[in-house]
């Protein structure tokens, strides 16, 4: 059911189905705090799914989705959470993949981002993946024109790729990377 979603045009890495019995609250927190990366998933609310979710904005109030949207995206950089469950099995879905152009610019324009920057950092992902995580060895070395796999989110499906740069975010080793087979559907 995620390839086909117009937002990922079918390059779509790591799904998490997040599976919440009555009263579970949640623990709200923020995915990460990197200013110079902006994810790019969805969140998926199936129809059965009661699930309350919220995001905090910058002046610290919890906003509620209305129960009616069923897709979204925000900046997971904003801390964000569930409200306690209101019956036994409740589901959501978190789809992350590579933006396709138009999406991707419209989220850019239209998006709230936790700082100031997300717009032009997001617009500047073009050229790679959210997150990218070295498949070899922590101790392999990367330079620039090798060929690689890399993967969307922290998942499992791995594309081919060739590495733009090297770069270490807070501690963790991560490769720029230009997908091989990068001529973008819309």
């Amino acid at each position: 059911f995620a390839r086909p979603l117009p937002c990922f045009a079918g390059r779509v890495g790591k799904i998490a189905v997040i599976l919440n019995g009555r009263n579970d609250a949640g623990v709200e927190h923020a995915d990460h705090a990197l200013q110079d990366l902006v994810s790019e998933f969805v969140w998926v609310r199936p129809p059965r799914s009661t699930k309350r979710f919220y995001v905090v904005d910058s002046r610290g109030k919890k906003c509620e989705v209305p129960p009616s949207c069923r897709v979204l995206w925000f900046d997971d950089r904003l801390k964000h959470g569930i409200f306690p469950v209101d019956d036994e099995g409740q589901v959501s879905i978190r789809i992350d993949g590579r933006f396709c152009a138009a999406f991707r610019e419209r989220i850019r324009r239209d998006g709230t981002f936790a700082f100031e920057e997300g717009p032009a950092v997001l617009a500047a992902q073009i050229n790679g993946p959210p997150f990218l995580k070295q498949r070899a060895a922590a101790t392999a070395s990367f330079a620039a024109g090798d060929a690689v796999e890399a993967c969307f989110g922290s998942g499992s499906v791995w594309y081919p790729a060739t590495v733009l740069s090297t770069l270490d975010r807070e501690g963790m080793p991560m490769i720029v990377v230009r997908y091989d087979e990068d001529d973008e559907e819309e």
